[in-house]
């Protein structure tokens, strides 16, 4: 009987098949107990009538069952059913080595890792008495958490590990299908001799791979077989570019190989602890020697350690060039399109290993995640990323996670990208060896934790009231994968705002964390080598600097310097990445400055509203008179000012700092509401709800107390209600409404699991008008906002744009509604009512807008008149994300 998707195997459902050699076929099957995820091997159908066969099977799980090791795949059930043996094992994902291969060797730092990994899993079999005899890269996979080895359908296991009676035979290894390709090139000769096995065979096997990782083709190779194993008896692999004649690396490699048995590492404990030494810093000397010797020639070779270990570390950069050191390469975004570099969002990101830079662009038909390879120099799009932003890469260079339509996801170079959970707009995510992410998601603001493989996020930290905090963004993991910095705001001293470090290990209530460094933004970790040491990179003012830092006292030294004079981006932008082998990433600086500008109906510019600043967000009076507007200052915070018609500016939160990005009138045009940090209130520090007066210099007054984030979309025109949005603790972005006329408490009036936000009432009451991504990209919708608020239970939902859309915004008359659409453009849709029933026309784009002008996470970056004849809109003096992308690798004389 075939296996085939839909087929259950005792309790397990097969779904589909991953891979299949001549001894076995691997399928990915649901638990359907626990509700997991496994991969379930079975004999191919004419293999499983021989009882040799299910013999081996089943000599495969009583090899692996005992093997309790994080780089050994688990074994988790054995099962028979309808004539179908079956082994049931962890289900893992990514590439096998001999996939990664395919595209080229490992740097020499990753191929170390990896190997001790190895070396450590062949040290566990080994003790147990398991020798797994069929080591070679297909039986390798790379995993977000490390290698992992696979398939010990031919180990031996037994006290003596020689060979015994009935055993396979060479000759069964050298005949079988498929084996000469994937098998025989990693044989010990005394495996092809047909001699006694013991443990020192899958070290010769292992030596042959690391060959593989290192020069990126294999040790022994020929024609035939016979020319295989003739090179594999008589000679050594030949000297490769990629492996540095004399190195540690290499002699390690070529003790493996050896002919003789005896002259091989004895123990893969041996082999395991010379590659941990080299990794740590050490470098063995040219004959490689006993415990005593190698400590009397210690000091002998200081010289030669460090020149050999400054040879290796200057492999671990990636090679575009002849010179890999000399890196100083400008990266511009691909044609039509800008660098998204607003709004909190980290434009970018280099892979651990250096090689490969993920980014998102806009463009006209919207925005998405490109991959640049920068050794080649050749990008193209990641399919199903649409509006991805804050990309960030596993440990391993091979999966990228990023934020889009709500959700924390993540996309490998090849294939679609997975959801891993709800996020909401994420503020920064990290990715451990552990297969652990850690990030903030929108609206809740502190770290949270979560499988790279999926389930439900659990928060890792707590705001100190001792500090005021409101805030932990920008999380990143350092070297040991279990502490990592983060960036915590203080609401009452800017000063304050900067880097503390956590752990996962902490409890999630812990408080009194010291400030590491004061910053504005996130900070990123370089290591320096392999020193066990390295720099804290962080923007000081305007510019990126680096300040010494040692990740196991978790504490910085000497002074910071300067690594770039001036970085691109405003006070919430991330711009800045580092690869695990120092390759830096930065953004120049741009058009930061905005501008508040009148616009026709035709997109003809009328002139300026008020003089040039850092504008957020942009809101009219309801008579069109006058404006408010968010403007950042980096003295004194974020700020609600109003602009008079003659483009008088002043400030009318004049006690307080650091308002939100969204502003709303009152009906009457006497107040504005925004949102800002409570105060004197032992319910928490998030940003709760405010009103200050248009006129005179009364001190805001404040309308709700909260420990979720709240900001005002707009006021209903009979003054009853007030239209926010927060973030739900299952949902995401909600919008609710406080009562004002007579006072109550605010309650939810479309709270989904989806993203509800931009939310718009319209002239006359009855309607809302918001932006919702249900369908997986933000869309514009209408509902009865008179049904939502009365709770009524059926409210009906109709969809006005096509293709996207964001920012909605009415016509006075209520006649016309007006949205922002993915590229950036104005679009119309003309609006008619009907008793009870809404519709509204096709939309036509009015003219086309900044695409590379978010107008922020929450704010609108535009307002139309009364009549709609003209907007007020924010622009920026130069156009953002058109400046190149800065990558380096000497960055700095005191690293």
């Amino acid at each position: 009987m075939r296996v085939s998707p839909g087929m259950h195997l005792g309790p397990y459902e097969i779904l589909a098949p991953i891979g299949a050699g001549g001894m076995g076929e691997v399928y990915r099957a649901q638990d359907l107990r626990l509700k997991r995820t496994v991969a379930i091997k079975v004999l191919p159908g004419e293999l499983s009538l021989n009882p040799q066969n299910r013999e081996r099977l089943l000599r495969e799980a009583r090899a692996v069952s005992n093997l309790n090791h994080p780089n050994i795949c688990t074994l988790h059930d054995i099962g028979s059913e309808n004539g179908i043996d079956y082994l049931v094992m962890e289900y893992l994902e990514g590439d096998t080595l001999q996939q990664r291969l395919s595209r080229g060797p490992l740097p020499p730092g990753e191929a170390l890792r990896y190997a001790i990994e190895i070396a450590d899993a062949l040290d566990r079999a080994h003790r147990s008495g398991v020798v797994h005899r069929d080591l070679k890269p297909g039986n390798v996979i790379l995993t977000g958490s490390g290698a992992k080895l696979l398939d010990f359908g031919l180990a031996k296991t037994g006290a003596g590990l020689g060979r015994p009676h009935g055993d396979e035979t060479v000759t069964d290894a050298l005949t079988s299908e498929g084996t000469i390709a994937g098998t025989l090139q990693y044989m010990a000769p005394e495996q092809l001799e047909g001699k006694d096995i013991s443990p020192r065979a899958d070290i010769f096997a292992f030596g042959a791979v690391l060959y593989e990782m290192l020069a990126g083709r294999r040790a022994f190779s020929g024609g035939s077989a016979a020319s295989i194993v003739a090179s594999i008896l008589t000679s050594e692999p030949p000297a490769a570019r990629e492996i540095t004649g004399g190195s540690a690396l290499d002699r390690v490699m070529r003790k493996c190989l050896a002919k003789n048995p005896d002259r091989r590492w004895q123990t893969a404990a041996d082999l395991k602890d010379e590659l941990a030494w080299i990794a740590a810093g050490g470098a063995a000397p040219a004959v490689v020697p006993g415990p005593r010797q190698r400590a009397a020639m210690w000091w002998a070779g200081a010289a030669a350690v460090c020149a050999l270990l400054a040879g290796w570390l200057a492999w671990e950069r990636p090679r575009a060039t002849a010179e890999p050191d000399a890196w100083n390469l400008a990266v511009p975004p691909p044609p039509d399109t800008v660098f998204v570099s607003s709004g909190g969002r980290s434009p970018f990101a280099i892979s651990p290993d250096g090689h490969m830079l993920v980014f998102p662009v806009l463009a006209q038909n919207g925005s998405g995640l490109w991959l640049r390879d920068l050794t080649s120099g050749s990008q193209r799009p990641l399919p199903g990323t649409d509006n991805g932003h804050m990309p960030f890469w596993s440990p391993d260079s091979r999966n990228i996670g990023f934020f889009a339509g709500g959700k924390l996801k993540k996309i490998g170079l090849s294939g679609p990208p997975e959801v891993i959970c709800n996020a909401g707009d994420g503020r920064g995510g990290s990715w451990n060896r552990d297969g652990t992410i850690v990030f903030t998601p929108r609206g809740l603001s502190v770290i949270h934790r979560v499988s790279a493989s999926g389930g439900n996020p659990v928060p890792i930290t707590t705001f100190d009231p001792a500090r005021h905090e409101n805030a932990h963004y920008f999380p990143y993991f350092l070297p040991d994968g279990r502490h990592f910095l983060y960036w915590a705001r203080e609401t009452e001293d800017l000063q304050k705002n900067g880097i503390l470090i956590a752990s996962l290990d902490d409890s999630p209530t812990l408080t009194g964390r010291p400030l590491l460094v004061s910053t504005p933004l996130g900070a990123i970790y370089a290591p320096s080598g392999n020193t066990g040491r390295g720099h804290l990179l962080y923007r000081r003012a305007k510019a990126l600097v680096a300040q010494a830092f040692d990740p196991a006292a978790l504490r910085v030294s000497s002074d910071a310097f300067p690594v770039a004079d001036e970085l691109g981006g405003g006070s919430d932008d991330a711009l800045a990445s580092v690869s695990a082998t120092g390759v830096l990433v930065y953004a120049e600086p741009e058009g930061d400055l905005r501008r508040l500008v009148w616009i026709g109906r035709t997109g003809v510019p009328l002139g300026d509203a008020a003089s040039p600043g850092h504008y957020k967000d942009v809101r009219l009076s309801p008579s069109g008179a006058r404006i408010v507007v968010i403007r950042q200052d980096p003295e004194i915070g974020d700020n609600v000012w109003s602009i008079a018609p003659d483009g008088g500016l002043s400030r009318l939160t004049l006690n307080t700092a650091h308002a939100r990005d969204c502003t709303v009138w009152s009906p009457d045009g006497g107040l504005v509401a925004f949102a800002q940090p409570s105060q004197n209130t032992t319910r928490g520090r998030a940003f709760s709800l405010f009103t200050v007066p248009v006129a005179g210099s009364a001190d805001p007054a404040r309308l709700t107390i909260t420990t979720i984030n709240q900001m005002p979309d707009d006021w209903s025109p009979d003054g009853r209600y007030l239209l926010f949005h927060q973030a739900g603790t299952v949902t995401q972005q909600d919008l609710w409404v406080l009562p004002l006329k007579p006072p109550g408490d605010p309650f939810p009036i479309l709270a989904t699991p989806f993203e509800e936000s931009y939310g718009r009432i319209s002239p006359d009451g009855r309607w809302l008008a918001y932006a919702s991504d249900d369908t997986g990209a933000s869309e514009i919708y209408v509902q009865s906002f008179s049904a939502l608020v009365s709770r009524a239970q059926v409210s009906p939902k109709w969809t006005v744009s096509v293709d996207g859309g964001t920012q909605p915004v009415w016509r006075r008359d209520g006649k016309e509604l007006f949205y922002r659409a993915r590229n950036g453009a104005l679009m119309s849709a003309a609006v008619q009512i009907a008793g009870e029933a809404f519709h509204a026309g096709s939309p036509k784009r009015l003219f086309d807008g900044d695409p590379g002008l978010l107008g922020g996470m929450e704010g609108f970056a535009y307002d139309a008149a009364p009549t709609g004849d003209r907007f007020i809109a924010i622009e920026s003096v130069q156009k953002r994300g058109s400046r190149p992308l800065h990558v380096l690798t000497k960055w700095g004389a005191a690293r």
